[in-house]
Order: C-alpha cells, then sequence, then structure tokens
C-alpha cells in the first residue's frame, strides 16, 4: 500500500509556538498598525508558509475480518522560506529560536508500524462498536545533520446505542507522544475538527498530547419528498485535551463546545453543519459525514 501526503506548494499551516500556553493574539490592525508591528493581523500572522512531503510503502495483512496489521518505510520531505513568510509568526519564532533551523530543508527516512481494530457496525454512520488505530514511527534526518525522532500515537473510538433508538453516543480518545528531536512539525498537533473543535487547527503543538471529543448524535425526524426520503437529526459535542512541552509546567486543560445539525438524504450519505465555541474562538464546520 502506497500512501502520500502533500501539503504544497506554497502551503499555509498554523503554527503557534510550542507548548500548551501558547498565546493567541488576535490583533485587528488598520493598515498604519500593521506596518507599525510589522505583521499579519489576527489569525493570517500565525499561518506560515512552508511545503511538507510525506509517503509510505507499507505491506497490510488482515488476521480476521477486524484486525489489521501493517508495516513499512517512511520518507519525509520539508521545506520553508524566510522570504515566504515575511510579517508571519515563523520569522519572530525562528530569531527567537535559531536552533531548530526552521528554514531549512530537511530530508528524513525511517520505518512505520501499527494495527487496525474495526468492530463498527457501519463505518460511514456507526452507532455501536470500536475503532482503534496505533501507529509507530521512527525517523532519522538524512542531510547534514543525525537528528532522528520517535512517536506512538493512537486513536480510539466507540460508540453507544442506549435503547437501540434515535440517540448515539460517539466518544474519541487520542494520545499520542515523540521521543529524540523531533522538528516541530512531526510533535503532536492539537486543535480543530480532528481533535479540539472551537479552536483553530493545530493550536498547541507539544511533544505528547491527550484529547477527549464526545458526541450526542439524535436522530429527530424522517421527511419524505418527490425526489428522495431522508432523516434529519442534532448533534452536541463537548470536547478536551492538551499537550505537554518538555520545561513547560501547565494544568490547563483547554476546552470545546458545540452542537449542530445533519441531514441523510436517502439513507446513503451524510451531511453535517455545526458550530464550535472556546475562550478562543467561533468556528464554523461542514462535512459529509460525521467527524469520526
Amino acid at each position: 500500500v502506497i500512501h502520500a501526503n502533500l501539503l504544497g506548494p506554497n502551503n499555509l499551516s498554523n503554527f503557534f509556538g510550542l507548548g500548551n500556553n501558547t498565546e493567541f493574539i488576535d490583533l485587528d490592525l488598520d493598515d498604519d498598525e500593521e506596518e507599525l508591528f510589522d505583521r499579519e493581523e489576527g489569525i493570517s500572522y500565525y499561518r506560515n508558509r512552508y511545503d511538507y512531503l510525506n509517503i509510505d510503502v507499507k505491506l497490510s495483512r488482515k488476521l480476521n475480518n477486524r484486525l489489521k496489521l501493517e508495516g513499512g518505510v517512511l520518507a519525509s520531505y520539508y521545506t520553508s522560506s524566510y522570504k515566504g513568510n515575511d510579517e508571519r509568526f515563523f520569522n519572530d519564532y525562528n530569531a527567537a529560536n535559531p536552533g531548530q533551523q526552521i528554514f531549512d530543508d530537511k530530508y528524513y527516512g525511517g520505518l512505520i508500524a501499527g494495527w487496525t481494530f474495526d468492530s463498527r457496525d457501519n463505518v460511514a454512520i456507526p452507532t455501536k462498536g470500536l475503532y482503534w488505530k496505533t501507529s509507530f514511527i521512527a525517523q532519522q534526518r538524512i542531510d547534514q545533520t543525525s537528528d532522528r525522532y520517535g512517536s506512538v500515537f493512537s486513536d480510539l473510538r466507540f460508540y453507544i446505542n442506549p435503547s437501540k433508538g434515535g440517540l448515539t453516543i460517539a466518544n474519541r480518545i487520542g494520545a499520542g507522544t515523540t521521543v529524540g528531536s523531533p522538528a516541530f512539525f512531526q510533535r503532536m498537533q492539537l486543535g480543530g475538527v480532528n481533535s479540539l473543535r472551537g479552536f483553530n487547527s493545530k493550536r498547541f503543538t507539544g511533544t505528547s498530547m491527550a484529547y477527549h471529543n464526545m458526541d450526542l448524535r439524535l436522530k429527530l425526524f424522517n421527511f419524505t419528498s418527490y425526489l428522495v426520503p431522508g432523516t434529519v437529526g442534532m448533534i452536541g459535542f463537548n470536547d478536551v485535551g492538551r499537550v505537554w512541552e518538555k520545561g513547560e509546567s501547565s494544568g490547563r486543560w483547554h476546552h470545546g463546545y458545540g452542537g449542530g445539525l445533519y441531514v441523510m438524504p436517502g439513507e446513503v450519505i451524510l451531511v453535517q453543519a455545526s458550530v464550535g465555541f472556546s475562550k478562543e474562538a467561533t468556528m464554523p464546520y461542514f462535512s459529509v459525514g460525521f467527524n469520526f
């Protein structure tokens, strides 16, 4: 199995620094103030420009209809430039942390392995069962230095249908850690629709991470039309999570919450619209299928 993930060209990704207490200064500057502070305003300041390519080639084996093992080789490439990040957070971060070499080209090679266990009754619209995926990565930088790191990340999801009716309780628990000398983009990143709703994506970055997401999904009613019948439901969610970084002392857990509606026309596709809230932001979400 070959899998490739490309962020680029001219990719913009959030980065707010390392740690669980990093600041998000949401300034609304006019033109004169932007020139004075020599920076972009609001979230644009934290949207840094770098390209990242990740390719893995794995062998996969199913032990039964629920459990799959896989392993293989992994290669990565990272590039960024000072010029491409004019007035962005990257430039200020690089000035304060020159040893991290965030404007260098970086090449990595290594190994990847993991397992997936899946007993869900429906992959797209689960109401009961369990999904558990764990991945292990070991990589070494193959240009200029001997930087190396290892990481493990586990994603556990379970679904309960208490009365075999229209209510489904969905839980997702994620946790991971890194060892060695990982670059910022190889550390654990928390925030956004896949881990902590109500916050910007990749809001917190650290050597370790943990989070919990809970959805309450309630079917409201069925509808019929000349074209296709369907179902309408509502969703409410609550998320909590944090990261840990070496040298930082923090007891803070970050909380997000929200809700929305979903429509399932023809019982074959689900469309969801929701809004997430936190102390920092209000974030709208639209997706085909549930978030997990």
